[in-house]
C-alpha cells in the first residue's frame, strides 16, 4: 500500500461524510432540521461548511498538480482561510443557540403572567420549534467545525505545508 496522498484523504472523508449526510436526509432527519429552524441558521452553516470543504478539496488538487506554483506559503495562505471559516460554522452553531433560546422565552413565555397555569401538555407544543432551532444549529454547527478541523488536520500533516521551509 502506497502513500496516501491530502488529495486522496480529502476525498474519502468527504464521501464518507456525504454517505452520512445521504443516509440521515433519506431517514428525513436533515428535512426535520431545516424545517425547525426559522432563523435558517443552519442552511448558512452547512452552505460555509461545504464551501470550505470544496476549498481544501481545490488546494489539495492544485497542490497535488503544480507543486511549484502552489508552494507552501500560498496553501498556507488558502488553509488560513478554511481555519477561520471552520471557526465560524461553530460561532453561527452559537448564535443559533441564543437565538433558538430568545425563541423559546418570547414564543413560549412571552405575554403570560402566570406560568404556573401552563401543563406540559399545553406547553410542550410551544417548545418544539425553539428547542429544534436550538439543538439543529449547535450540532450542526459543532460537526461542521469538527469535519472541517479534521480535513484541515489531515490536509496538513499529510502534505507536509506545516512544516518548516
Amino acid at each position: 500500500m502506497g502513500k496516501f496522498t491530502p488529495l486522496y484523504v480529502w476525498f474519502v472523508i468527504t464521501l464518507l461524510v456525504g454517505t452520512i449526510v445521504f443516509y440521515l436526509s433519506s431517514k428525513g432527519i436533515a428535512t426535520l432540521i431545516y424545517s425547525f429552524d426559522v432563523t435558517h441558521i443552519t442552511q448558512i452553516i452547512a452552505a460555509i461548511a461545504v464551501t470550505a470543504n470544496l476549498t481544501i478539496g481545490y488546494v489539495a488538487w492544485k497542490h497535488a498538480t503544480d507543486p511549484k506554483e502552489w508552494h507552501k506559503r500560498r496553501v498556507r495562505k488558502w488553509l488560513a482561510g478554511v481555519w477561520f471559516y471552520a471557526t465560524q460554522v461553530f460561532l453561527w452553531g452559537i448564535l443559533g443557540t441564543v437565538c433558538g433560546s430568545m425563541f423559546l422565552f418570547y414564543s413560549s413565555f412571552g405575554g403570560t403572567s402566570n406560568l404556573a397555569s401552563f401543563t406540559m401538555a399545553t406547553l410542550a407544543p410551544h417548545l418544539l420549534p425553539p428547542l429544534g432551532i436550538v439543538f439543529s444549529t449547535t450540532g450542526l454547527g459543532v460537526a461542521s467545525a469538527l469535519f472541517l478541523s479534521n480535513q484541515l488536520f489531515w490536509y496538513s500533516a499529510l502534505s507536509g505545508v506545516m512544516d518548516d521551509e
